[in-house]
């Protein structure tokens, strides 16, 4: 079945990543996405956001 629909798309993301100490990230992410179609049902617009922590232990150093 083809679909007769015309779709424009609209996508934007962005990452901060801050590093306080040498073991420990903060990262936040954004992204924005639209689609405007000619099926009204089809269209959507959606934002996502997250935040994490991320805390990295180097196994390697203590076989140094």
């Amino acid at each position: 079945e083809d679909i007769d629909r015309d779709d424009t798309y609209n996508i934007a993301r962005t990452l901060l990543t801050y590093q306080p100490l040498k073991w420990l990230f903060f990262s936040f992410d954004y992204s924005f996405a639209k689609r405007d179609s000619s099926e009204p049902l089809e269209s959507f617009t959606r934002n996502r956001v997250f935040f994490r922590i991320t805390f990295q232990y180097d196994v390697a150093e203590q076989f140094q």
